[in-house]
């Protein structure tokens, strides 16, 4: 016992380790320094906070079910020292040798066959990895079956905080945490997989629940367990099935780090090129899947990785009116809707334009030009506001769907149009969004929206999508809590059964109360990596909110977002709460200290931080210790924008 903590406490702090040696990284294949030394002190921070047990009236019995096969006697052992020394007592640990054929492993399993919380299983031949679990699932007597690797480590209250999970809704089916890798020489703790609430398309593009997943026991007997036609995702195959009988609001997340997974050269943790056969599998498990679930769509390969998407195709033709707001913008909305005539492959949609008050000149132009093409156009004097525009051109439209979009959009790709439909289409999808360029680039715009402490924010806002961030989420397709109002689709039927969008949010945050009232009805909203468009909009537009009016316009309209769903106040079932309130998906860097007299370096760095976050008030940059007048502020953030 005294040698796996020994071993766990090395890893969590990595003291004596030297990151800045080039050599370390070509031993282990790690990520770059800056996130591991972020993560080192991440875990530092973490170790030395303060942790609140409570007492527990519900003690459920777990299950856990490892299958063996020709392990290292050392990372066997800490793998099932690492069981032993949970805190929360009421569990059994059924092992089930595969047919070993390393003369080390047996005599390790053994020496725990005298442990009354152990049942050793020896195969007689191997029958490889769903045979060997199933073995153990059929002798598991636990409400809940838990899975994990024979080389792999848990942290020791792992289990404590599935019953804390479990006492605080006992009708929960399927949970996970978050999980880190562990070099096979168990010194170094990096990559943190700092995971989402169960999002539903997210898990349709890639297995990201993975470790450590405790699954309800009846349904998994209930399913049959693990499939042999599909080693190297059995797992993968198992939870999508196990989801047609459990439900989604009964997945539970546990946003801490309690799984190591152990990366050896054979091993997807190491690199998943290494088990190419899993990537096939786990394409099979989709098809498999959308053939029981009765869904038209086909798989496709996510270019440069090893990931693979559902493309759901689009049963009948249902007509999609497009609703575009506008206002003294011809040239803007006549490039708009051409590029939609001339590449859009889906011919049945509608086009819709809601003016609020464009000068005469500007009016007839706009007039003229739609009429030659018998497009609608609505024109009505007003103040602004962007919700009774869109909620006009809703009552003047006659599709089943409606796609909100920007004048200020261009779209190039045929099949823009039919890929957001075809989702749309699904009975569990929201708001669908596509991810927007800065116009004639790749830099991001929109690439779904982060409800953050400081408020919405846009992710990656001016990364190079050429460029693969965490985890590949700006490719794969992807659950927001929320999505961009320039280019929102929608079911019609379920835009009005919600409310339609609040017109008291005249300007701001309309989009992101429509996208949260969905979800608090059941909906999922979607951010569709596979569809892109540029959108014209500045990069320099974060200075308008510098202006005492709008900040002032912008907060009130934050603020009622807020009041009326308070759930949502700082808080974003997906966004990992670890990444605080960063749009990047990681872990902040170490703070910088400034001195009483700041440098122009200083003042740089800060204002970077607040530009890209999308924070706008004066106030929050005097909180990062730069007092300026707004003047003074808006020259230099004019300065770093450009």
């Amino acid at each position: 016992m005294f040698k796996l903590k020994r071993l766990i406490h090395a890893s969590e702090h990595n003291d004596s380790i030297d990151f800045s040696d080039p050599l370390l990284f070509q031993k282990y294949h790690l990520e770059d320094v800056q996130s591991l030394e972020r993560y080192q002190r991440w875990l530092k921070e973490e170790a030395a906070k303060d942790v609140h047990y409570k007492a527990l009236s519900y003690r459920p019995k777990f299950s856990f079910v490892i299958p063996v096969y020709n392990t290292v006697s050392s990372q066997l052992e800490a793998c099932i020292y690492s069981v032993l020394a949970q805190t929360y007592d009421n569990y059994e640990l059924i092992l089930v040798d595969d047919c070993s054929s390393w003369d080390n492993v047996r005599p390790v399993l053994r020496s725990f066959e005298e442990n009354e919380k152990v049942t050793v299983i020896y195969r007689k031949e191997n029958g490889h990895i769903s045979k060997a679990t199933n073995d153990g699932i059929q002798v598991a007597t636990g409400e809940f079956i838990v899975f994990m690797d024979c080389d792999d480590l848990i942290e020791k209250d792992a289990l404590y905080w599935f019953a804390e999970k479990l006492n605080d809704n006992s009708e929960l089916d399927f949970i996970y945490s978050d999980e880190d890798r562990i070099t096979e020489d168990g010194k170094i703790r990096h990559m943190p997989f700092f995971k989402p609430d169960w999002s539903p398309d997210l898990f349709m593009s890639m297995m990201y629940t993975n470790h450590l997943g405790v699954y309800r026991t009846e349904i998994v007997k209930q399913i049959g367990g693990l499939r042999t036609e599909f080693n190297g995702s059995q797992d993968y195959d198992m939870t999508l099935r196990f989801m047609e009988v459990s439900d989604n609001v009964r997945v539970g997340h546990i946003s801490k780090i309690l799984y190591h997974w152990r990366e050896r050269e054979e091993s997807v943790a190491f690199s998943a090129g290494a088990k190419n056969y899993a990537f096939i599998a786990a394409g099979r498990a989709k098809e498999a899947c959308l053939k029981r679930r009765g869904i038209e769509g086909r798989i496709e390969d996510v270019p440069g990785i090893t990931q693979c998407r559902i493309v759901y195709k689009v049963t009948g033709q249902p007509l999609v009116s497009i609703i575009i707001a506008s206002k003294d913008n011809p040239a803007m909305l006549k490039q708009c809707i051409t590029s939609i005539r001339r590449v859009t492959n889906y011919t049945n949609y509608e086009i819709i334009v809601v003016d609020n008050g464009s000068n005469e000149q500007n009016k007839n132009e706009i007039e003229t030009f739609l009429s030659e093409y018998g497009y609608k156009y609505i024109y009505e004097e007003q103040d602004f506001n962007f919700s009774h525009m869109c909620n006009c051109g809703v009552t003047h439209s006659h599709g089943e769907f409606v796609l909100f979009l920007n004048d200020d959009v261009e779209v190039f790709q045929p099949e823009w149009l039919e890929r957001m439909l075809g989702q749309a289409m699904q009975n569990h999808t929201g708001a669908v969004g596509a991810k927007l360029y800065y116009p004639n680039t790749t830099l991001i715009q929109h690439d779904g929206v982060l409800n953050a402490k400081i408020g919405p924010c846009h992710a990656f806002l001016k990364e190079d999508d050429n460029k693969f961030f965490y985890f590949f989420w700006n490719r794969v397709d992807c659950n927001f809590l929320a999505i961009t109002g320039a280019c929102l689709m929608v079911e019609k039927r379920k835009f009005k059964d919600v409310g339609c969008f609040n017109e008291k949010l005249a300007v701001a945050y309309n989009d992101v109360d429509l996208c949260f009232k969905l979800y608090e009805n059941g909906y999922y909203n979607v951010l569709r990596n596979d569809v892109i468009a540029y959108h014209h909009e500045s990069f320099s537009r974060e200075l308008d909110a510098l202006s005492a009016s709008k900040h002032a316009r912008q907060n009130k309209e934050k603020e009622l977002l807020y009041t009326m769903h308070p759930l949502f106040r700082g808080y974003d079932p997906f966004f990992n709460p670890n990444f605080g309130d960063n749009v990047y998906f990681m872990l902040f860097d170490e703070p910088v200290k400034l001195k009483e007299e700041k440098t122009e370096k200083d003042i740089k760095f800060y204002i970077k931080r607040i530009v890209v976050l999308g924070i706008k008030t004066v106030q929050t940059l005097n909180e990062y210790g730069i007092v300026y007048t707004a003047k003074k502020i808006r020259q230099k953030i004019s300065k770093f924008v450009k």
